[in-house]
């Protein structure tokens, strides 16, 4: 497909855009906003003035200081100058997938959320075959899970305690929450709060998916997301900021210059965008070297429900903001392109909302199949968005696909060394956002490493 014409921005400042300049009054049109008052500024289109900074001498960034970014959002009205049909013309780093729409496949990639009216725990196991099957997660008496699947896919739902069989689901792209129980006379369960709710939850998950042509994903009923979320209008669309927050150098000693980013939309549904050269040289080996010596097998599933899996078959370990101090400074310039706010960027911190940065090493043959970031916690907190970089391409294979974007023909992305992926695993009806499913693809020849930081809404619970 060709892609839709696009016009170079001239030098004379349109009202939809502003150019960024530290050194120049902010008096002029357009969006520009302090990284503090993203999420609220948005919506109200309420434009700020930004503090001035000398480019020569920029403060020493500390733990109690910060200076605020400059933003520039482009207006979804300038589409028809900007929009560009064909991923693969937004940059080389973005290609169709191979194989026909994921909506012509008979096993259709889908989230699924399974609820128990059971009083024991039960174990989930996925029908592939064989007499018992394979262990596919855990849910606790009356509790709520989750999982990716196909459709097609059959699970078995059998008591912890004994084995027995209490419920079987064949996966369906219809229906998307399975209720377990009650148990056959339990009225009180019946007549119960829960019980009740959850039926008129069935309601609203039938009448949303007819009226939006989605599933609903997420715990209802769940209010929209007061983080800041870029718009992701079109494919071409470009957002700039401004990081003062310099780059270390081949030294380690982190720069005063300010740190210019192209934001680019390479997927509107779901929203996926990239970020090029996010960290430089210095600070990729820096988080490699860490991120080296705490490694493990990867784990399906959070904390102590946790378990191995042939659908991911990569090596992740853990790293805190707080373990170096360079780390400590990265993650402001994470801050500023991600518009989060100091509390927000905690991670050991009850008013934080990130996780601590998950630090994966994929050797060859290794993957992570399609899955969603965000999972049913049961509650209205949600894994939000996720910020994969790269730190070592390998030489064949190794991409992040995105099989439902494009009207399900798929994209894969695979940056340079620095750069990153944002998406959002939440839609800005508060929904968790089914097209967000993605992999990280086999790497065919070489090595592979990425970290991702993943930010919650509103709060972080994990």
């Amino acid at each position: 497909m060709a892609a839709k014409r696009q016009k170079k921005a001239s030098s004379k400042q349109s009202p939809d855009r502003k150019t960024m300049n530290s050194s120049k009054s902010n008096k002029t049109f357009g969006l520009v906003l302090p990284v503090g008052i993203l999420g609220i500024a948005l919506a109200a289109a309420f434009v700020a003035q930004q503090p001035q900074h000398n480019d020569a001498s920029l403060p020493i960034l500390n733990s109690s200081s910060r200076p605020q970014p400059i933003v520039e959002l482009m207006s979804a009205d300038l589409a028809s100058q900007y929009e560009i049909s064909n991923p693969e013309d937004i940059s080389p780093y973005v290609k169709y997938l191979e194989g026909p729409p994921i909506h012509q496949r008979r096993d259709r990639a889908m989230g699924a959320r399974f609820r128990s009216f059971c009083p024991f725990p039960l174990t989930m196991w996925w029908d592939n075959g064989t007499p018992e099957g394979v262990y596919s997660g855990f849910i606790k008496p009356h509790g709520d899970s989750s999982t990716n699947t196909y459709t097609s896919h059959t699970f078995h739902f059998r008591r912890q305690d004994t084995g027995e069989q209490v419920a079987s689901f064949t996966m369906n792209d219809d229906t998307f929450l399975y209720i377990i129980g009650p148990l056959e006379g339990d009225s009180k369960t019946l007549e119960s709060k829960r019980y009740k709710d959850t039926l008129a939850e069935i309601q609203f998950l039938k009448k949303y998916h007819k009226e939006n042509g989605v599933p609903w994903l997420s715990h209802y009923p769940r209010p929209p997301p007061v983080v800041f979320m870029y718009p992701a209008d079109f494919p071409g669309q470009v957002h700039k900021v401004r990081s003062f927050i310099g780059y270390h150098d081949d030294n380690g000693v982190q720069q005063n210059t300010p740190v210019d980013f192209n934001i680019t939309v390479i997927s509107a549904k779901p929203k996926v965008l990239l970020i090029k050269n996010l960290l430089s040289k210095y600070e990729i080996d820096h988080i490699i070297s860490k991120g080296v010596k705490v490694v493990k097998g990867s784990m399906v599933g959070s904390g102590a429900n946790g378990f191995a899996s042939n659908t991911r078959t990569s090596e992740n370990g853990w790293i805190k903001r707080k373990s170096s101090e360079i780390l400590d400074k990265v993650y402001y310039r994470f801050g500023d392109v991600l518009g989060m706010t100091d509390e927000q960027l905690q991670d050991d911190t009850r008013g934080g909302i990130i996780e601590n940065l998950q630090f994966v090493r994929y050797l060859k043959d290794q993957k992570y199949d399609a899955h969603h970031d965000f999972g049913n916690t049961g509650t209205i907190y949600q894994r939000f968005s996720t910020l994969l970089i790269y730190l070592m391409v390998p030489e064949k294979g190794g991409g992040t696909s995105f099989p439902k974007a494009f009207n399900g023909q798929g994209i894969s992305v695979k940056p340079s060394a620095g750069d990153a992926v944002l998406f959002y695993s939440m839609l800005e009806d508060g929904n968790g956002d089914d097209m967000s499913l993605h992999s990280g693809m086999p790497v065919e020849s070489g090595l592979k490493y990425v970290c991702n930081l993943w930010s919650w809404d509103p709060l972080r619970t994990l």
